[in-house]
């Protein structure tokens, strides 16, 4: 298995995680997983350890995978989107530490039109 989504998913499944939770219920174990995540990855970049960052990274990629999940909603589809939309702005100078601007090819992500539901398991 190697789309993000279903091993997410799956580790969901297996480890009686939330799926299609409205996220309003959640409570706060979720931002303080992501915020956690976050800065175990800006230590490994402080670290210069390119095997700490790659691992953080993915942790990072992983817990914002899950939230979708928690949701209910298939992320793969809206990071599609948004790299359609990334790839209109006009490149990443001038931008605040590095950020692409939006120039006037700019096209924004159209997120709604790429909210896709978990699909229903068999059983």
């Amino acid at each position: 298995m190697t789309n993000p989504d279903e091993m997410v998913r799956e580790f969901h499944e297996t480890h009686g995680a939330a799926i299609a939770i409205d996220p309003r219920n959640w409570g706060e174990d979720r931002i303080r997983l992501l915020e956690s995540e976050v800065q175990e990855l800006v230590e490994a970049i402080r670290s210069g350890d390119p095997v700490a960052i790659l691992h953080e990274c993915a942790d990072v990629v992983y817990c914002c995978y899950g939230n979708a999940v928690a949701a209910g909603y298939l992320l793969g589809p809206v990071l599609v989107e948004v790299h359609r939309a990334n790839m209109s702005k006009d490149g990443c100078t001038g931008g605040p530490h590095g950020k692409a601007i939006k120039g006037t090819r700019y096209i924004p992500a159209d997120i709604p039109a790429e909210m896709h539901r978990l699909p229903e398991r068999d059983t």
